[in-house]
């Protein structure tokens, strides 16, 4: 029962788009998403060459996993501080 209405849902969220799109209506990526989504292929480029030369065979798991924490942490504070600034007005009284 469930299932059937998170498909529902789903069918339905999906269908919602489509029509949108035809409309001329876009959804747009933001500026922050691409930045991560660019970041994280990037971090897992350097990973996989690491791995390939083998010098993941010689660091202990645990600082593997710090790493990973670190270069997560700085991909977020990046994409933050890289992002299109909200101006916000300030209403006069």
């Amino acid at each position: 029962m469930v299932n059937q209405r998170i498909r529902a849902t789903l069918m339905s969220q999906a269908a919602d788009l489509t029509t949108n799109q035809r409309r001329g209506k876009e959804t747009h990526v933001r500026f922050i998403h691409l930045f991560l989504v660019g970041y994280f292929i990037l971090i897992r480029g350097v990973g996989l060459a690491v791995w390939q030369t083998g010098v993941l065979s010689r660091v202990a798991p645990i600082w593997i996993g710090v790493g990973v924490l670190v270069a997560i942490g700085i991909g977020i504070m990046l994409a933050v501080s890289s992002g299109k600034p909200t101006i916000s007005e300030e209403i006069e009284s």
